[in-house]
C-alpha cells in the first residue's frame, strides 16, 4: 500500500485509530508533508492526531522502505517492556510500525511546537529545556553495543558527520556544493590546523553509545505548553556512535543561535556586533551549564571526568558550528557574515577548546579542575 490522499483515512479506521463519526462530523483535518518521504498529518480540532510516514523507493535498492523503517524499528524497540533504557517519557507516543507497509505511525499532540521556534520568537532559554535535554541524552547514551544480543532488531551503525569529509572531499561532493560552500571549502582547506583537527577527530569517532545523531533544536519538541514538557523526534539516523557528537550539538545550536543574531554587515565592527546581539551569550550560559551539569550527573561523572570530558564535547560543539555554516549556505553564491563568523567561533574553539570553555560558556576553574 503507498500512502495518499485516498489511503490514509482508510489506513487508520482499519486501525481504530479514527472512527467513521469522526468522518461524518467533518472532525479531521489531512494535510500532505511529503518531502523525502511521504509524510501525512491527519488532527483534530483540538490539533491533536497522527503523522503517518513512509519511506519513498531509491533509484537502484532493492527494497522500497529504507530510513523510515529504520526509524519505526526504533520507535518499536524505544517503545517496548524489554528495552533495556527507560525513554519512552523522552518521546512521542508511538502507534506501531507496518513492516508489510513501511509505515510508521506516531502521535501529534496539540501545541506541538519546536524548541527552535520558540526561543527564535521569545529570545529566553529556560533552564528546564536544557535539563530535559541532559535527562533525555543521558538515558539514550545507556543504551551500549554491549546490549546488543538483547535486542530484537539490529541496531545500525549511526554514520560519522559528513562534516568531516570537508577535509578533503572527493570531487563528486565538491561539485554539488552551492558556490558560497565551495568558498568555505577553500577557507577550510588552506587552514591546515583547521583540516588537521577534522582528520583528528574523524579517527577518534567511537561507537560507544545509542545516539540520536541528529540533535538540533529543530528535532526536540515541546508537547505540552504549560509543563514545558520536551520530546525528542525523528530516529532515522541513529544507531551506535560517539556520544560527544549528540552532545556538542546541544552546546553548538545555542552558540548557533548567539552568533546568527548579531547584525553583521562590513560596516559594523565586530565587538559591536557581538553587543548588539539578540541572543546574548549571557542569557544562555546558565541552560548550557545546567545541561552539562545534568548530563554529568546522571552518566556518573565525578568533577574530573566531567572536565575532562567537556573539553573533548567542546570540539564537537565546533563541528556543529561549521555545520550550521554550510547549511546556512546551501543555495548562496556567496559567503555571508553569519557564515563566516561560525567558521571563526568554530575554528578558534577547535584551537583552543579549554580556553573556548571558560569564554564562552563561563565555566570557572574550579568547575574545570
Amino acid at each position: 500500500m503507498i500512502l495518499s490522499p485516498d489511503t490514509v483515512i482508510p489506513y487508520l479506521l482499519d486501525r481504530g485509530l479514527i472512527t467513521p463519526r469522526d468522518i461524518v462530523q467533518n472532525r479531521i483535518q489531512l494535510r500532505d508533508l511529503s518531502r523525502r518521504n511521504r509524510n501525512y498529518a491527519l488532527t483534530f480540532p483540538d490539533g491533536s492526531g497522527y503523522l503517518l510516514k513512509q519511506g519513498v523507493a531509491q533509484t537502484g535498492a532493492h527494497k522500497l522502505f529504507h530510513t523510515v523503517s529504520y526509524e519505526g524499528e526504533v520507535y518499536s524497540l524505544l517503545h517496548s517492556a524489554d528495552c533495556p533504557i527507560n525513554i519512552r517519557s523522552h518521546l512521542v507516543p508511538f502507534h506501531g510500525f507496518d513492516e508489510k507497509t513501511g509505515i510508521l505511525c506516531i502521535e501529534l499532540m496539540p501545541s506541538f511546537d519546536q524548541v527552535r521556534k520558540q526561543y527564535f520568537q521569545n529570545a529566553q532559554f529556560p533552564v528546564e529545556h536544557s535539563r530535559q535535554f541532559a535527562k533525555t541524552l543521558a538515558e539514550t547514551h545507556r543504551l551500549s553495543p554491549q546490549d546488543a544480543d538483547k535486542l530484537h532488531i539490529k541496531i545500525a551503525k549511526s554514520p560519522a558527520p559528513s562534516i568531516f569529509g570537508y577535509g578533503c572531499p572527493d570531487l563528486d561532493s565538491f561539485y554539488k556544493l552551492s558556490a558560497a560552500s565551495q568558498q568555505l571549502l577553500g577557507i577550510i582547506q588552506e587552514t591546515e590546523s583547521f583540516t588537521e583537527h577534522l582528520n583528528a577527530m574523524r579517527a577518534d569517532w567511537r561507537e560507544d553509545s545509542f545516539i540520536h545523531s541528529d540533535v538540533k533544536f529543530e528535532n526536540w519538541a515541546i508537547s505540552n505548553p504549560e509543563t514545558q514538557e520536551i520530546k525528542l523526534i525523528d530516529w532515522e539516523t541513529s544507531g551506535w556512535g560517539d556520544r560527544r557528537w549528540d552532545l556538542g550539538s546541544v552546546i553548538g545550536d545555542y552558540l548557533v543561535f548567539w552568533v546568527i543574531s548579531m547584525p553583521l554587515s562590513g560596516a559594523t565592527p565586530a565587538e559591536k556586533a557581538v553587543q548588539n546581539t539578540r541572543f546574548p551569550l549571557e542569557v544562555m550560559q546558565p541552560a548550557i551549564r545546567e545541561f552539562w551539569h545534568t548530563y554529568s550527573a546522571a552518566t556518573g561523572w565525578d568533577e574530573q571526568k566531567s572536565a575532562e570530558q567537556l573539553i573533548s564535547v567542546m570540539r564537537f560543539a565546533a563541528l556543529r558550528l561549521l555545520q550550521a555554516a554550510i547549511e546556512l549556505m546551501q543555495t548562496a553564491n556567496e559567503m555571508s557574515g553569519a557564515a563566516v563568523t561560525l567558521f571563526q567561533v568554530s575554528y578558534n574553539i577547535m584551537q583552543n577548546p579549554e580556553n573556548a570553555t571558560q569564554t564562552l560558556l563561563d565555566m570557572v576553574d574550579a568547575e574545570l579542575q
